[in-house]
């Protein structure tokens, strides 16, 4: 270990300014700012011994043991000037050697941030789905190819591409698409045409149909007349908003929520119900009737003995779903005023009684009916 450094002097006096110079630092011009910069290695590798002599300084065991009083220590201006100019280097060293670390450091980071970058921009692109190409390329008809079509059964082109024809084409002949048809314009048919099954999804307008069957899942508006040829035969509700004008209508039920207006005859139509004398007709006495279960005639002949009490039972053809409002008044017969007859009538739903409430005489009765449930 270096002794340490000791003035031992012991008198204090002017600084000495004539001293020697120390060898290998030059003396600096006094009022200089600017000097040459050493080599660094040369100034951070001296030692003590390197360092400007003192005549007043002393080195030696007795220092460290018996240490004096610090003396003041007179230091000339050239060991100042030279003491300067060394921090100044040694500051100036470890600038340089921060710096030159920090280039260091600073392109490893760069490095790493750029690979960081290159990671990223890698993965996106991989993950990316490629846009799938456009195969089909447009084939131009030319004339061989034509003439090989006309000739033979070739296959022209893959199912890749699209075959184009600018001209118009006509097939002499059938033509079978085995796959979809579709048509961007307008279809021309000039003559019959033939389709097991037809789905119209949008408007459709015909000029005339010819439906062998037609079933109508939904609804159905008919804006002009139509014409039934045949029979047409409705299974649920039909409601007409406007009149309806038809030869003849046949209904097995028919249900009428306002007036009727009838313009012409009401006639009934159906089988004659059964007539059965009573028991006040009397010995021979007869009855006979006609019309139907809505309408009609009764004859009454009565015989000898008659008495007061039914005299002819009228049984329908079809009985009433409940009990009837049977209508009836005496008539002429061969327009001869009838004889006076007190009657009155017995009904059910099979049919109805003609009676008498006091013994009618021998004679010729006539009566109407009308039957309404």
């Amino acid at each position: 270990m270096a002794e340490p450094l000791q003035d031992n002097s012991g008198t204090s006096g002017p600084a000495n300014t004539t001293g020697p110079v120390p060898s290998g630092n030059p003396p600096v011009a006094p009022g200089s700012s600017d000097f040459d910069t050493p080599d660094l290695d040369v100034i951070e590798n001296r030692s003590l011994e390197d360092a400007p002599a003192n005549p007043n300084l002393v080195i030696g065991s007795d220092a460290i043991d018996n240490p004096a009083p610090a003396p003041e220590t007179i230091i000339d201006a050239d060991q100042l000037h030279q003491r300067k100019l060394f921090g100044r280097i040694k500051l100036g060293g470890n600038f340089q050697l921060i710096k030159r670390n920090f280039d260091v450091y600073m392109i490893i980071f760069i490095v790493v941030i750029l690979g960081a970058v290159s990671a990223v921009i890698y993965g996106v692109e991989k993950n990316k789905t490629p846009a799938p190409k456009n195969t089909n390329t447009n084939v131009p008809l030319s004339e061989s190819a034509l003439s090989e079509i006309n000739n033979n059964d070739t296959q022209v082109g893959s199912n890749a591409q699209i075959l184009t024809v600018q001209s118009a084409a006509v097939f002499n002949n059938s033509a079978l698409f085995k796959g979809n048809l579709q048509v961007a314009g307008t279809v021309q048919i000039g003559g019959s045409l033939v389709l097991p099954g037809i789905i119209v999804t949008g408007e459709t307008k015909l000029g005339n149909v010819s439906i062998n069957n037609l079933a109508i899942s939904g609804s159905e508006a008919v804006n002009g007349q139509v014409t039934i040829q045949q029979g047409m035969t409705v299974n649920g509700m039909t409601t007409f908003s406007s009149p309806i004008s038809a030869p003849q209508l046949t209904v097995s039920t028919l249900q009428i929520n306002g007036d009727i207006i009838i313009s012409h005859h009401l006639v009934t139509i159906g089988s004659i119900p059964k007539d059965v004398p009573g028991p006040g007709i009397g010995t021979g006495g007869t009855t006979t009737v006609s019309g139907t279960d809505t309408a009609g005639q009764v004859t009454i002949n009565t015989g000898y003995n008659a008495t007061s009490g039914c005299l002819a039972t009228i049984n329908f053809i079809t009985s009433y779903s409940r009990l009837p409002s049977v209508v009836i008044s005496e008539a002429a017969i061969n327009n001869n005023p009838p004889p006076v007859l007190s009657y009155y009538t017995e009904r059910t739903t099979t049919g109805f009684s003609i009676c008498s409430q006091d013994t009618p005489q021998a004679s010729t009765f006539g009566f109407d009916y009308t039957v309404i449930e």
